[in-house]
């Protein structure tokens, strides 16, 4: 949330337990945190004095020197119990990037293009400091990754949804198709999934890795068949107003990681069939 003119701020609707708590702006002003103990039903109160952070001033620029305004810095820091500093800042017109309320520690950069999709640039670690330190893009090793998508019989599948994952940071993009399947989409190097997202169910449509480039064409991608999935559940009603609920992971196998997507979740009035691609899923049943 944001304060007020008066410097007032409240939040509601927290979890109760250990909670971490931070304030700040995007400017010299500083910043504070304190990690409270926060209690059901009981209201707590912060009054934080905002003081001086560890600043980091970046310039972006591309092999020839000149500024490379509307790129995407994303900073993360690893902290306790799984949590994660990030700032994700914009370059300004002369391609600064500043950040004033960085941690002691090592950071790890990522550097995007203005898309802000894809793979990274430029990653490495830094330390926050007073110098500005020029970092130097080579912006001329994008790539291309083009295909088309068609379904079981043949025919155009443009009623889902096509995503991109960037295997590296993590980022999504959907990509737009034509009457005909076909996809094409410039990338910076790197390793990248094609996921196909249906209302339920997921399906890895490709995985592949892009050098400095490269055009790779994936040709015609086809999908399989559907299967189906019948979740019996009318031992979990309980004669309530309410009804069993579902949620349905993907699983997929990413380099040694088993990564899980979102496929679906919803309510359940007796017994369902879902239409699933071929693949590992995850289910949690609810009851009510």
């Amino acid at each position: 949330t944001r304060t007020d003119a008066d410097g007032r701020y409240r939040l509601t609707c927290l979890t109760p337990g250990e909670q971490t708590l931070w304030a700040g702006c995007e400017s010299e002003a500083g910043v504070a945190t304190a990690t409270l103990a926060l209690e059901e039903g009981v209201e707590s109160s912060w009054n934080a004095t905002l003081s001086a952070g560890r600043a980091l001033h970046l310039r972006l620029v591309d092999g020839e020197g000149a500024p490379l305004a509307d790129w995407l810095v994303v900073l993360r820091r690893p902290g306790g119990k799984s949590t994660w500093w990030v700032r994700r800042v914009t370059s300004d017109e002369a391609g600064r990037v500043d950040v004033y309320d960085c941690p002691e520690d090592d950071l790890y950069l990522d550097v995007l293009d203005q898309t802000g999709l894809g793979s990274t640039y430029l990653s490495r670690k830094l330390v926050a400091s007073e110098a500005e330190e020029v970092l130097t893009i080579d912006t001329r090793t994008l790539a291309q990754v083009s295909g088309t998508l068609v379904d079981h019989a043949g025919r155009p599948e443009l009623g889902v949804k096509l995503t991109l994952f960037a295997m590296r940071t993590a980022l999504t993009h959907t990509l737009e198709r034509d009457l005909d399947g076909g996809f094409g989409q410039a990338l910076a190097p790197g390793a990248y999934a094609l996921v196909l997202q249906l209302e339920r169910g997921a399906h890895r449509v490709a995985r592949f890795a892009l050098e400095e480039h490269q055009r790779l064409e994936l040709g015609l991608l086809a999908l399989p068949a559907p299967g189906s999935l019948r979740l019996e559940v009318q031992g979990l009603a309980n004669g309530t107003a309410r009804k069993p609920a579902y949620s349905l992971f993907a699983l997929f196998d990413e380099g040694g990681h088993e990564t899980f997507l979102k496929a679906g979740d919803g309510d359940i009035d007796g017994d369902v069939v879902l239409s699933l691609m071929p693949g590992r899923y995850r289910v949690l049943l609810f009851d009510a």
